[in-house]
């Protein structure tokens, strides 16, 4: 028997794997932290490089590495989420397309009988209101 038929499960990373994601994330990303730390006004280009360095961490993971590189203030707990929410909001409604044939890829991986699954870094809710709007 050959690697292959062992294997019966595949995951996928969501974004930048199956969805391009990663300019209208990263521009989410710090448009959030502009509307939070305003002092990083103008920061823009180096806040989404911060972030394209850190992607698949956790986004609070990433707050806590740009809070340390520009030396700003900690945000509380309820804080946090508060601009974890903001950040959400700005990218969750907007069109992301599915990288060339993603679609086709998954449904023949499905009709070959593989189980597949989902990892993201994003919050497990903000990942299934995204899921609905596409039809994977």
């Amino acid at each position: 028997m050959n690697n292959i038929e062992i294997i019966r499960a595949i995951g996928f990373d969501w974004d930048g794997t199956l969805v391009d994601s990663m300019d209208i994330k990263s521009q989410s990303f710090a448009n959030s932290i502009i509307h939070f730390y305003p002092r990083m006004n103008g920061q823009e280009d180096v806040i989404r490089e911060l972030y394209l360095s850190t992607r698949g961490n956790p986004r609070t993971h990433q707050l806590r590495v740009l809070q340390e590189t520009f030396e700003l203030p900690s945000l509380s707990p309820k804080e946090t989420q508060t601009w974890s929410n903001f950040f959400t909001s700005l990218y969750i409604n907007q069109a992301i397309p599915l990288f060339n044939n993603a679609e086709m890829v998954v449904q023949t991986l499905k009709m070959r009988g593989y189980r597949l699954f989902l990892c993201s870094s994003v919050p497990q809710e903000d990942l299934n209101r995204t899921l609905s709007s596409y039809p994977i």
